[in-house]
C-alpha cells in the first residue's frame, strides 16, 4: 500500500513539474529571438528608401552623402536630379545611435553594393558587436525550439 500510495505521489509531482516547465517555457520573455527584428525591419525600410532613391536618379547615395540623402537633398556629387524626402528623418537603431551608411558603387544596380551598419550594444562602431544589417535571425535555443512545440 505504502508503494502504490508513493507511485500516486510522484507521477502528481512529475505532472506538476512538467506543467511548470511547461509554462515556464510559454511566458518567459525570450530576448535571444526578438534582438534581430528591429534592426532587420529598419534595415528593409532604408534598402527600399534607398531603392527609390535609385529608381528616381539612377544611382544610390555615395557613403559621403549617406543616409542623410534621403533627408535632405545633397550637395556633393553626384547630385540627384529629381530628388524628394523619402525618409522624416535619419533612422536610429535600437541603442539611439544613427545606422552608418556604406556603397561600393553608388551607380550599380545591385543592392549587393550597400551596407548599413548599427554600432550595437556598445554605441561603437568597428567592434565586436557591431551589426551589418539585415541580418539572419540568431539560430534558436533548445528553450526556444522547445516552446515552438507548446504554442
Amino acid at each position: 500500500m505504502k508503494t502504490s500510495q508513493q507511485l500516486k505521489l510522484r507521477s502528481v509531482a512529475l505532472f506538476l513539474a512538467f506543467a511548470l516547465f511547461i509554462l515556464w517555457l510559454r511566458f518567459s520573455p525570450s530576448e535571444t529571438n526578438n534582438r534581430h527584428l528591429r534592426p532587420n525591419s529598419d534595415a528593409y525600410m532604408i534598402l527600399c528608401a534607398c531603392e527609390m532613391y535609385r529608381i528616381n536618379n539612377g544611382f544610390y547615395p555615395t557613403t559621403e552623402q549617406g543616409l542623410l540623402a534621403l533627408v535632405q537633398e545633397p550637395h556633393t556629387k553626384p547630385k540627384p536630379g529629381k530628388w524628394t524626402a523619402l525618409v522624416d528623418r535619419v533612422p536610429v537603431d535600437t541603442w539611439g545611435m544613427e545606422y552608418r551608411y556604406e556603397c561600393d558603387d553608388p551607380y550599380s544596380q545591385d543592392r549587393k553594393s550597400i551596407r548599413i551598419i548599427s554600432a550595437g550594444k556598445d554605441r561603437t562602431f568597428a567592434t565586436e558587436d557591431d551589426l551589418v544589417l539585415p541580418i539572419d535571425p540568431p539560430p534558436l535555443s533548445f528553450r526556444e525550439r522547445l516552446s515552438l512545440w507548446f504554442q
